[in-house]
């Protein structure tokens, strides 16, 4: 092999091992909670499972984050805390 083939075939050797991660390895979607939240509260002290929020955890790969309806069936009346969240 020429040395000007050699030194094409690394880099290119390497960007075709990095796509191939790319593509086969599935990434981490990073989502942010909307506001702070307490999981220990909900379980412990409001004696929820978590079916009753996530209700697709059952079902689905991941236990997504509730819509709004899901939490104002227990938080529409009145807030339980000071909290402006």
């Amino acid at each position: 092999m020429k040395s000007s083939a050699k030194n094409t075939f690394i880099p290119i050797a390497l960007f075709l091992v990095v796509i191939a991660g790319w593509i086969l390895i599935p990434s981490q979607e990073i989502i942010v909670q909307p506001i702070l939240y307490s999981h220990k509260k909900h379980i412990e002290q409001a004696e929820l499972d978590c079916v009753d929020c996530h209700i697709y955890v059952e079902t689905n790969e991941r236990a997504t984050i509730p819509n709004i309806e899901i939490c104002a069936n227990c938080h529409s009346d009145e807030p339980i805390t000071d909290s402006p969240e």
